[in-house]
């Protein structure tokens, strides 16, 4: 066989290499596509500035591993981690319909990915079943490394008939007959390296009804009738991670049961449908603090409690360095912080740090840091029923099937309602309850497949979205509201302390003359722009996935979904992304 490289110096070499990384690699990119899409009806196809875009790598790659090996070395590498990077998309989008971009790479804690993979009954039965998936990592070493490898040219084109083999078979086993075909949109290359910008139109005027969303700014909150009425209380808010409210049922199997929040519900002040208006657990803590969007320098909730005498403490059994939550505790106020560092593990934790050290330690930790400074407010947050879903006591907390990843969650829950039910009891038993606001809510809710989606963070849907919302206090008026969003938590607790509340996009609870226009977004844990947002309005909940290119009214807990077309489909995608960029958000 004659060696192609030594035997010709033309450039017949470079262009053939071209020919061959552009065919098998174009064919690559179609199946991770087909893989990622599968569950979802989306053309499946590259676009032209897909085969635009990895025609020009491809060249480039084979050019400078002809002409300068150094520098060739150097865009293997980086077209390495694009594909390895599009392969970690895939799988992220397969287990939690999560998005990866380049902008978010930083934000991967690779050890608790991992740990989250490997822990999830549906991650594990996912990889089970497409072990052709799982090899995609050394096809695309195979592919980027080729161009260095002295072939003769028979090996070359066998080489390019295994990879697109295992490329067909990655399609067939994805079902994707169209994933050659072309298709207009947003590109696979283009998506993961750039932000995707929500459809905006350069003209856009709202119809009357609707100029007051374009408008929507923070603004002071108005004082209730209520206004005062707990004045000298210390004020205890609990936060359930990934509880929502379409989890919650006193008698239904698949649902869990939590007598505690249950019995709560039934002597306190509880709200029909309250929104955390961006699931995930950062955004959620600036809602709620703040009374906002994002962070932008004002005033905030827990601050204005601080400055009126109550010293502000916030405890999690989690490293609150993971995925940045500490600073955002920083810069939101609070003068203790107590995390997963500062605690040692219960007897049945098994060496990890639990919520169930909350309990044990938490009361001695909250009267350290008060120190004899009097009223307080405390912020606690559990976080066994993060994924991968933690159930601590199994023996105890087994109603459910524990080899299911949901049967695990809802047993997680029911722990994590004794746990908050064993921490108010060792509060009161502290004297610590006695003239206390209790408050109890969610960071976010969960999705199991519902519409499609996974996990949180994914879309702004009812399952993700809807989390409950409990007050208490003797001196509190039982009954129920008909829907309040985490904007509303702070103004209502600074309401009913006869503080003033700082600017921010929410009211008291306590008034009535409330109106639902708010902007929604799923966030972006992963990436530098999100895919998923919308708006809740009185009658209905619009949603945007720029993933798959959709646009949906439902009701607020997403019953009968119609997919918008034509006019109607471009003047509300239209509303929602002007509302959106006029936030500031990405």
């Amino acid at each position: 066989m004659i060696d192609t490289f030594s035997a010709s110096p033309s450039l017949a070499v470079p262009l053939a290499r071209t020919l061959e990384l552009y065919a098998a690699g174009i064919v690559l990119l179609s199946a991770l596509r087909a893989v990622k899409l599968r569950d979802f009806r989306v053309a499946q196809g590259l676009t032209s500035g897909d085969h635009a875009g990895w025609l020009a790598i491809s060249a480039a790659l084979a050019g400078l591993a002809w002409l300068a090996p150094v520098a060739g070395a150097v865009a293997a590498l980086v077209t390495a981690v694009l594909l390895l990077g599009l392969w970690v998309d895939a799988l992220l989008w397969r287990v939690f319909t999560i998005e990866l971009g380049a902008g978010g790479l930083n934000g991967i804690v690779a050890p608790v990915l991992y740990r989250e993979l490997a822990e999830l009954a549906f991650a594990r039965r996912f990889v089970r079943e497409n072990g052709t998936f799982a090899l995609f990592p050394a096809a695309a070493l195979a592919l980027v490394a080729w161009p260095f490898v002295r072939f003769c040219s028979v090996a070359d084109m066998v080489m390019t008939a295994l990879l697109v083999a295992y490329a067909t078979v990655l399609l067939v086993r994805a079902r994707g007959a169209g994933a050659l075909v072309p298709r207009g949109g947003s590109g696979v290359l283009a998506g993961f390296l750039l932000d995707r910008p929500p459809p905006r139109q350069s003209s856009f005027a709202p119809r009357a009804e609707h100029a007051a969303l374009l408008a929507l700014a923070p603004r002071v909150p108005r004082p209730s009738r209520a206004h005062g009425s707990l004045k000298d209380a210390n004020v205890l808010l609990v936060t359930v991670e990934s509880l929502g409210q379409a989890h919650l049922s006193p008698v239904a199997f698949q649902r869990a049961h939590m007598p505690f929040l249950e019995s709560l519900r039934a002597r306190g002040l509880g709200s029909q449908d309250h929104f955390c208006i961006s699931p995930t657990t950062n955004n959620a803590h600036v809602a709620l603090h703040a009374s906002r969007y994002r962070e932008d320098g004002g005033t905030t909730g827990v601050q204005r409690l601080a400055s009126g005498g109550l010293h502000t403490v916030y405890l999690t059994s989690v490293r609150t360095q993971h995925y940045g939550l500490r600073p955002l505790l920083v810069r939101a106020g609070f003068q203790t912080i107590v995390d997963g560092t500062d605690l040692t593990p219960h007897a049945l934790d098994r060496g990890q740090v639990s919520d169930w050290a909350l309990v044990e330690q938490g009361p001695g930790l909250l009267a350290r840091a008060l120190a004899g400074q009097g009223r307080f407010f405390a912020h606690v947050h559990t976080a066994n029923t993060h994924v991968p879903y933690r159930v601590v006591d199994a023996a105890r907390f087994r109603r459910h099937d524990p080899l299911s990843d949901r049967g695990r969650f809802l047993d997680g829950l029911e722990e994590a309602d004794a746990v908050v039910a064993a921490l108010v009891g060792a509060l009161e038993r502290a004297g610590r309850m006695q003239n206390t606001l209790l408050v109890v809510c969610a960071d976010h809710g969960q999705s199991f497949g519902e519409m499609g989606y996974r996990s949180h963070a994914s879309a702004i849907t009812h399952e993700q979205l809807n989390v409950p919302f409990l007050m208490h206090h003797p001196a509190l008026t039982p009954g129920e509201v008909r829907w309040s969003s985490h904007f509303d938590v702070m103004p209502t607790i600074l309401d009913l302390l006869g503080l003033d509340a700082p600017e921010g996009f929410g009211e008291s609870v306590l008034r009535d003359d409330r109106t639902p226009e708010l902007l929604l977004w799923a966030g972006r844990p992963s990436r530098a722009s999100t895919s998923n947002f919308g708006l809740l309005l009185p009658s209905r909940k619009l949603m945007l996935d720029l993933v798959v290119d959709s646009c949906t009214e439902m009701s607020w807990h997403d019953e009968d979904p119609r997919e918008l077309q034509g006019a109607e489909r471009t003047y509300w995608q239209a509303l929602a992304s002007e509302v959106f960029t006029r936030q500031g958000l990405r």
